[in-house]
């Protein structure tokens, strides 16, 4: 089976039966290894790569990894998301009462 590509380069869901299906992982290990990449070393590589562009808490809740793991990799390759607040932060602050100018 032969890895299709799109006009940008991307590989483009080849083995899926139609478009809007998502490709195996063990198909798309099996095309890897067929272009002579070894597949976990390349894993790997790709998800360090993606906790360097992003915060490791975020990459785990996305990829399924444990908090732990992502952040120990996120260590590993000196990122600077080590602050990172999760949360909810569309919302404003508590507005601050008025300060008071009578002088008491």
């Amino acid at each position: 089976m032969a890895i299709r590509t799109v006009a940008a380069g991307g590989i483009l869901r080849g083995g899926a039966r139609r478009a809007e299906q998502p490709l195996r992982p063990e198909s798309l290990a099996k095309q890897i290894r067929q272009l002579g990449i070894p597949a976990l070393p390349a894993r790997g590589a790709a998800l360090r790569q993606h906790i360097q562009d992003s915060p490791a808490p975020i990459i785990a809740d996305a990829l399924g990894f444990h908090p732990v793991t992502t952040a120990k990799l996120a260590t590993e390759t000196g990122t600077t998301y080590n602050r990172y607040a999760p949360g909810d932060h569309t919302q404003s602050p508590l507005p601050r009462p008025p300060r008071r100018t009578d002088g008491s």
